[in-house]
């Protein structure tokens, strides 16, 4: 059996849902199950850390490291929107083009598609497709989100699918509600981590002193900004750290901290896995304030 993924959550640089198919195809690979990932370029950072799966995609010719654009390497207002011009008008390649020529030209039996886009579809002909659902937050929370794209996209591809992989009963149970989809549909998958425990010592970490650690990304959902107005009195008193992972502070959030006097009691810092796993064990207290994620949780 042969499954073709398609790359489209490799346009993020960060995320759970990135990690979760580098592990995922990584592991097939290792199982020796067939699997194709055609991809142009990736600035994901848990892709270009896992040597391993890269070079194996480069051995297959899956994947060849892309000469740089003229403008890479330069940061400025409107790159994203420049780069999706680009895309749509085809004037760079893209991976939804390597991706389209692939499933047009070679064999395989099942496809994975990696988010919600349905644009695969009417080049896969009749072969079955399998979806992963990974949370309902959309429908749950339908006023934090600007439109109901996501939820819409994801509703009319689960509805097509062959099967659904869940992971987690809590996530079967809101696919059920919100979708009414039959539960022999859905497969409950659960997640694993493949992160080898850190066994050096905090001042590897160079933080100024004891720190709480919060991961991931601080969107509404998220209730960042009600945990850090909870949370701020307490790094001043205990004279602690906050340390955050993933997206750069937004000059709101910068504010935000100047405001509550908390400005050198929080940090910023971009991880690898290992300086992660680091972060992990040695922190203080590991916070976790969402109003909801697909593991159940709260």
């Amino acid at each position: 059996m042969k499954i073709l993924f398609d790359p489209q959550i490799f346009l993020h640089k960060f995320g759970g849902i990135s990690r979760y198919f580098v592990e995922l195809i990584s592991e097939l690979f290792h199982t020796g199950i067939d699997v194709a990932l055609p991809l142009w370029k990736t600035t994901n950072v848990y892709f270009n850390e896992n040597h391993n799966l890269s070079d194996e995609l480069i051995k297959k010719g899956y994947y060849n490291i892309p000469k740089s654009r003229f403008y890479d390497r330069i940061d400025f207002k409107g790159k994203g929107r420049l780069d999706r011009f680009f895309r749509q008008v085809g004037v760079f390649n893209s991976n939804e083009k390597k991706f389209i020529d692939y499933s047009l030209n070679n064999n395989y039996d099942i496809v994975h598609p990696t988010h919600y886009d349905s644009y695969f579809l009417k080049y896969i002909g009749t072969k079955p497709f399998v979806l992963t659902i990974y949370d309902m937050i959309h429908e749950k929370f339908p006023e934090y989100f600007k439109c109901g794209d996501v939820a819409n996209k994801k509703e009319f591809l689960a509805r097509r699918a062959s099967a659904i992989i869940a992971i987690s009963d809590s996530t079967k149970a809101d696919i059920i509600k919100f979708l009414k989809i039959s539960e022999e549909k859905i497969h409950v998958v659960h997640l694993a981590s493949s992160m080898m425990r850190f066994e050096g010592n905090k001042g590897d970490l160079n933080i100024p002193g004891e720190y709480i650690l919060y991961t991931g990304q601080r969107w509404i959902y998220k209730n960042f900004e009600k945990f850090i107005k909870a949370c701020a009195p307490i790094l001043i008193s205990k004279d602690l750290y906050l340390v955050c992972t993933a997206a750069k502070f937004t000059k709101v959030e910068l504010r935000l901290f100047e405001e509550l006097h908390i400005s050198r009691n929080v940090i910023h810092m971009n991880c690898s896995d290992s300086l992660l796993a680091a972060l992990y064990t040695n922190a203080k207290l590991f916070v976790f304030p969402s109003l909801y994620e697909g593991f159940g949780i709260p």
